[in-house]
């Protein structure tokens, strides 16, 4: 697989290295938007567009880097990473860029944030242990807490719907597998085990009832894979030659955005939820990752 052309955190670099203007236009998803990462116009940034890939908006300035968005499910913040005051905090922001607002303040690198549904809280990896955990603060970046206290590598966390249970990746077994905790750190343990495949970035289907992630077979690009919430019933989404990566649901569970890698170039994309009907959302010579619709 081949990297995406950002600098990343190295505990996310390790993953991606071998994984991971408006576009035409796709159904499924209700009239909301799709915030994303891209460096179009230089140095990473924030953007927003519509659910078919109109109407992109910057919400960040394209100094310094500023990645990984993440949008509330009721379409309204925005939460993201940002290197602006020297290394990656998390910020948040209104989904039209005004009002942001920085949450973390620590020397160690902040990274991969997202909400809860209800918005109360906000999810993130931080190396502050010195290695990469899972943790939990306040919407407004109070009270930050340590959840998943494993001496690896632990993170890109997303809450159930109901906010029971917490799902995120792990390399405390060797490799990436996707484990999944209880939403105060109880209970954790994997729902993958491939034995030459590495399993990361998952998120959950509106409805609780299943999870989509990506898992690289050897040396072969990341796919996308959706299972059952027990992790039964894993099937592959997506075969194409180059990677895709980081899927996340759309609010009403019909679709999955993604990001692909087509001819050397990153961008959006929109398929159906069983897999098929792939349409590229972003199609820009940029290169546009991290996609998050809300879910």
């Amino acid at each position: 697989m081949k990297g995406v052309a950002f600098p990343l955190c190295a505990a996310t670099a390790a993953l991606l290295a071998g994984c991971s203007g408006s576009g035409g236009g796709g159904g499924g998803l209700p009239p909301s938007r799709i915030v994303f990462s891209s460096d179009r116009e230089g140095s990473v940034a924030v953007f927003a567009m519509d659910a078919n890939g109109a109407n992109v908006l910057r919400l960040t300035d394209p100094v310094a880097l500023n990645r990984m968005p993440s949008l509330s499910s009721d379409g309204q913040k925005v939460v993201f990473v940002s290197e602006r005051d020297g290394n990656q905090e998390i910020y948040s922001m209104n989904v039209d860029g005004t009002n942001q607002t920085r949450l973390t303040n620590d020397a160690a690198a902040d990274f991969n944030p997202s909400f809860s549904r209800d918005g109360t809280k906000i999810l993130f990896d931080s190396e502050r242990t010195g290695n990469a955990e899972v943790f939990v603060m306040a919407s407004d970046g109070q009270n930050p807490v340590n959840l998943s206290a494993s001496a690896q590598t632990d993170g890109a966390a997303k809450f159930s719907p109901a906010g029971t249970q917490i799902v995120f990746h792990s390399n405390r077994t060797g490799q990436f597998e996707i484990w999944v905790m209880d939403s105060d750190g109880g209970r954790q343990f994997p729902l993958t085990d491939g034995a030459d495949s590495l399993d990361a970035f998952p998120s959950y289907h509106p409805n609780g009832s299943k999870i989509v992630y990506n898992s690289k077979n050897g040396a072969e690009d990341a796919e996308i894979f959706s299972m059952n919430i027990d992790g039964s019933s894993q099937a592959a989404l997506t075969n194409n030659i180059e990677a895709d990566s980081n899927a996340e649901y759309s609010p009403n569970g019909l679709k999955i955005v993604f990001e692909g890698l087509r001819a050397g170039n990153w961008d959006i994309w929109l398929m159906d939820a069983v897999g098929g009907n792939e349409v590229n959302l972003s199609n820009d010579a940029g290169n546009d990752t991290e996609p998050s619709a809300g879910t």
